[in-house]
């Protein structure tokens, strides 16, 4: 049965997923039909622009650029929901086995592509190769719940995506709280399985910690002598030049462990954000329903990427290296081989 309900959420992110791109993609087929009439052209049921024969001949050049840019559109909708079906279908075949031939870890690794396959849908919504003036008018045309969606669920490639208005691109990158999100999280998912930065025996808090900091927080520190003190986060000179670890001389203890991390963040600046407000960039922890024997309440941290539409959690981890795992799903499994769990998620703020 265990197995069963992971492969069943699995089907499910990506079914609820793409009833969201199909709306979408709807969207964008009427914004392309209405801007295609409004140029004076004809859009025949099955998506053809054409210049109607009576049109004044010193119309039809500005007409014609205007069709080419009108089909491209009306061409990008109907492909993105064909390939948003195209990756439902193959997240679905990825689940559809049967539970009692596979191992749970299997069960998990394919519930895992399910999710990466619902980010697929999404990505499929971005116009590329339209003109700046088409992508802009792609994102106008799109609802302000819909721009919400592909900013929380998709970040980067929206960022990347050539023509989209410098507001948007903005918005992403800089929200006061002294880091950019943005990088943050390329820099995560560039570097979940990059064994070069492990400095511990488990890294995941490490990985966080250099996340955060390749994405423009700095470190709080002082000295880089006999102690980091426990109101510091960073790393000391020794550390910085590659010493081998020594606790309290090459790296603060927030610099590494969840528990001191998740305190300073939230002493120095962060707020606890709800699971329903999350955001890519904030900071995700993984709680014991009890302390621990050394006292630790949480016990792993990880790197929220994404968001899904129906509001699932998609976050990137290291020790072991994954990325858009979704916490609704997996937080289950975690409950299974550690017990009764509870998630944090702290939003860092630079106030030093």
């Amino acid at each position: 049965m265990v197995d069963t309900g992971i492969l069943a959420r699995g089907v499910s992110t990506a079914l609820d997923t793409l009833e969201d791109v199909v709306a979408t993609a709807q969207r964008m087929l009427n914004g392309a039909r209405d801007y295609a009439i409004a140029k004076g052209l004809t859009v025949s049921e099955n998506g053809v622009v054409s210049i109607p024969p009576d049109a004044q001949v010193t119309d039809v050049t500005g007409m014609a650029l205007a069709l080419v840019e009108a089909q491209s559109m009306i061409d990008d909708a109907v492909d993105s929901a064909a390939r948003a079906d195209s990756a439902c279908v193959a997240a679905i075949v990825a689940c559809a086995v049967d539970p009692d031939s596979i191992t749970t870890e299997n069960a998990r690794e394919r519930q895992a592509v399910a999710t990466r396959k619902a980010v697929e849908e999404i990505v499929g919504l971005l116009p590329y190769g339209q003109p700046e003036s088409g992508v802009q008018r792609w994102w106008a045309g799109l609802t302000p719940e819909q721009q919400i969606m592909l900013k929380r669920a998709v970040p980067i490639e929206l960022y990347d995506l050539p023509g989209i208005p410098s507001d948007v691109r903005n918005s992403l990158s800089e929200n006061g709280r002294g880091y950019d999100p943005l990088a943050t999280v390329r820099w995560a998912r560039d570097n979940v399985n990059n064994a070069d930065i492990d400095v511990f025996g488990n890294n995941c808090t490490n990985f966080v910690s250099r996340s955060l900091n390749e994405g423009g927080l700095k470190e709080r520190r002082s000295g880089w002598g006999t102690t980091l003190e426990r109101d510091n986060w960073g790393r000391s000179l020794a550390g910085d030049l590659g010493v081998p670890f020594v606790e309290g001389v090459t790296h603060t203890k927030s610099w590494y462990n969840a528990d001191a991390q998740r305190e300073f963040f939230l002493e120095n600046g962060g707020v606890q954000i709800a699971v329903s407000d999350a955001q890519p960039g904030d900071v995700l922890y993984f709680n014991y329903a009890q302390p621990n024997e050394s006292g630790d309440f949480s016990h792993h941290t990880a790197l929220v990427t994404g968001i899904l539409p129906d509001g699932q959690v998609l976050y990137a981890q290291h020790t072991p290296g994954a990325a858009d795992y979704s916490l609704q799903d997996r937080l289950p499994m975690v409950e299974q081989s550690e017990g009764q769990q509870s998630v944090t998620i702290v939003r860092p703020k630079e106030t030093w």
